[in-house]
């Protein structure tokens, strides 16, 4: 596997290269990568707010991360953009993306 880190726009990129896959964390500044060959979108999780309207991040496919099976819950966070921050850091952190 190889790792290609770059930057693009102000923002840091990891793109996992396995022959002809690339794993990467969606973003729409990358959406031209989509267009070369055969792609599959697949959601690491979403946010959800609690009821006092506190956002908690859900990863209900977190048994992708170190072979722990179940739901991981990271929260709560005060804004819909901080707990999007979160979940890319955990995907960065546990995935290596």
């Amino acid at each position: 596997m190889t790792v290609i880190d770059a930057e693009r726009d102000g923002k840091a990129v990891r793109i996992l290269v396995d022959g002809a896959k690339l794993t990467f964390i969606y973003d729409d500044d990358l959406v031209e990568l989509l267009d070369h060959g055969r792609s599959t979108v697949t959601r690491a999780g979403f946010v959800e707010p609690d009821h006092g309207g506190a956002g908690w991040v859900v990863l209900p496919s977190v048994s992708i991360t170190k072979g722990r099976p179940g739901t991981l819950a990271l929260g709560p966070f005060r804004t819909h953009a901080e707990a999007i921050k979160a979940e890319r850091d955990f995907l960065r952190a546990e995935v290596g993306l």
